[in-house]
């Protein structure tokens, strides 16, 4: 669903699915991307002190094994799973989330979540979210975030599960 709606937005853009969506592609894409959207699945690894990583095709990515590059200036990172923004138990006063990992990748834009959101309702966001971001409106990340909130806040106003969960990091 969300890969089609990407399709269409952003013609051209290159799409990792399936077998395609490795660790090692994965991985190796990251630099040469400006914006990239990632839409997955997540989890917690128990043995790793509740370490988030992203359910990819051939296993799990987690943040520590985000390359460091160290050399982009801006770019997005819509990591469009559940719970992207969640740290580590061990360290309840750290910000060590998968939105961080990409953070430390070079990607100063990060839109990620702070639980599971059903995935019609995130098809949405990321439908308005992408809207408000590309011309004609050519909104900031965090006010294309915004907007598509608001406007999905006032469709379900007793739904915040479904629009509340979002959240944009960085400038």
């Amino acid at each position: 669903m969300e890969a089609a709606l990407l399709t269409k937005l952003l013609p051209g853009c290159r799409l990792l699915r399936g077998p395609a969506a490795s660790r090692g592609n994965v991985t190796a894409a990251l630099p040469d991307h400006e914006m990239v959207h990632l839409a997955c699945h997540t989890g917690q690894d128990r043995d790793r002190d509740y370490e988030s990583h992203l359910l990819l095709h051939d296993g799990k990515l987690h943040q520590p094994d985000l390359p460091l590059t160290g050399t982009r200036r801006g770019g997005l990172a819509f990591l469009s799973a559940c719970g992207t923004a969640l740290s580590r138990l061990d360290l309840p006063d750290e910000s060590l989330s998968l939105l961080s990992g990409f953070q430390a990748a070079g990607f100063s834009q990060l839109i990620g979540s702070h639980w599971p959101v059903d995935d019609h309702a995130t098809t949405r966001m990321a439908e308005a979210f992408y809207t408000n971001l590309l011309p004609p409106a050519r909104m900031s990340a965090a006010a294309a975030l915004h907007a598509a909130a608001r406007t999905h806040r006032d469709r379900e106003p007793d739904r915040p599960s479904r629009w509340a969960a979002y959240l944009h990091v960085g400038p």
